[in-house]
């Protein structure tokens, strides 16, 4: 629903007045990508107060304690049973949701993976949004603004350019 398009005329027009209130809340329009990734950026950097301690630059999440021998580099957010390999580098402003596996010599920064995500050897996920059981094959380039839908297979090698919207057509290879 677009608020701006579709709510507030229909308020308008209809038989009760409309008021308005201003406020020093946090609002963000979370329609896109780009504002999406933002408000994650903002919750890790203490703008938008959810009530839930991040502990400023820190590693935290159920998983935190426990993500294995790769780097992450807070602010981070790590899921249960989340595992990053020996030589990965996950951070700063990255979300892992529950059971992601980063393998080895992987990059994932500035990122937000959901549930079951895994990203390939030596894969590099940079400002991107990854649905729920994404695969990401090896040496696989994903750049900025780039969207992966539920289910998608991001075959080896392949790049998906910056703001690419993939969706779960079947396994995609993008150069």
């Amino acid at each position: 629903v677009s608020i701006e398009r579709e709510t507030y005329p229909a308020v308008i027009v209809g038989p009760r007045p409309l008021y308005a209130y201003t406020t020093d809340d946090y609002w963000i329009d979370l329609g896109r990508p780009e504002h999406y990734l933002d408000s994650h950026r903002d919750i890790f950097d203490g703008r938008m107060p959810l009530g839930i301690e991040l502990a400023g630059k820190a590693v935290t999440g159920a998983g935190a304690a426990t993500y294995g021998p790769g780097t992450v580099i807070g602010p981070a957010v790590v899921g249960e049973r989340s595992h990053v390999a020996a030589g990965a580098r996950v951070g700063p402003y990255a979300v892992l949701g529950e059971d992601c596996f980063v393998d080895e010599n992987a990059t994932v920064r500035n990122s937000i993976l959901w549930d079951r995500v895994r990203i390939g050897r030596g894969a590099n996920v940079e400002g991107a949004i990854l649905a729920s059981r994404c695969s990401v094959g090896e040496g696989v380039t994903i750049m900025r603004g780039a969207v992966i839908g539920h289910d998608v297979t991001i075959e080896r090698g392949s790049i998906v350019p910056g703001d690419a919207r993939v969706g779960r057509d079947g396994p995609v290879s993008v150069s």
